[in-house]
């Protein structure tokens, strides 16, 4: 009998997901003008209050389980790590683009315990100001940092290593960051859970208030409708935009694609001016 109740509610998940798939499926021709489309379903989109309350209560919450949780951009996190630590022998400075309250960090911490961690996050003013909130209570040797300004991120550290999840296609100045990043002088580049296509695309991409973040979900919210700006981005010519930067490697992830046409790439790079 559960199991005739978890099909039936897997049946009707699907026709629903279906359903705002196809109410959203909308086709702009500029980052600008889907992002004004966006702010009207969810003012500020990446900012909006209801949206980032969930996150901080649902990552407070998890904030011990979190490094547990088999997460894709964990597996090509620790990889690149170890072609790292294999070429230089110390554990790099990591500045993450868009890594929310910390995901990441919690699972460097739990799974390189011993290891002299600095890591910043690059975020939104918003989740910059909440994660204040949060007692991370780092050993001495595990040190985050939060920023809102990629020029004050840059000149705060002397990063080795710049990792980026599922953030690329969501920036609206995204050749503003990559020209950054392409002259930031970091040892390695590593991407992962981006949304590639063979043409630039601009998209809503919706999801439920219930997909944002990882773990239980807390309590006292609604699983409404969020949606965002979404970018579909030519890997080629993000590949050659960083141009002091060559390929050490690049494979297919096994993340399920958001959209038709589009496929993402666990991508490692490293700075030509090495030897």
């Amino acid at each position: 009998m559960k199991k005739i109740i978890n099909h039936v509610k897997l049946i009707l998940f699907k026709i629903k997901h279906g359903y705002f798939y196809k109410k959203y499926l909308k086709k702009f021709s500029t980052y600008e003008k889907v992002e004004k489309y966006c702010s009207k379903i969810n003012s500020n989109n990446y900012s909006d209050e209801k949206l980032n309350n969930f996150r901080l209560k649902r990552f407070i919450n998890n904030i011990d389980t979190i490094p547990e949780i088999k997460k894709p951009s964990y597996n090509h996190l620790e990889e690149s790590l170890k072609n790292y630590l294999l070429q230089f022998k110390s554990f790099p400075k990591i500045l993450d683009i868009g890594g929310g309250f910390g995901d990441d960090f919690l699972f460097l911490r739990k799974k390189f315990n011993n290891e002299n961690i600095e890591y910043s996050i690059l975020e939104t003013k918003k989740v910059v100001e909440l994660s204040k909130t949060v007692s991370f209570q780092n050993k001495s040797n595990h040190k985050l940092f939060f920023y809102e300004s990629f020029n004050e991120a840059l000149s705060k550290n002397d990063y080795d290593m710049i990792f980026i999840s599922g953030t690329l296609q969501y920036l609206d100045n995204l050749e503003l960051y990559l020209n950054k990043i392409n002259n930031s002088n970091v040892k390695f580049i590593s991407l992962t859970r981006n949304s590639f296509g063979y043409k630039e695309k601009f998209n809503p991409q919706f999801t439920f208030l219930f997909d944002n973040g990882a773990g239980k979900v807390p309590e006292n919210f609604k699983n409404s409708i969020i949606v965002y700006p979404h970018k579909t981005i030519i890997e080629k010519k993000l590949i050659n935009s960083l141009k002091n930067y060559k390929v050490k490697y690049s494979k297919k992830t096994i993340e399920p694609p958001g959209y038709k046409g589009t496929y993402s790439m666990n991508i490692l790079l490293e700075n030509l001016s090495l030897k």
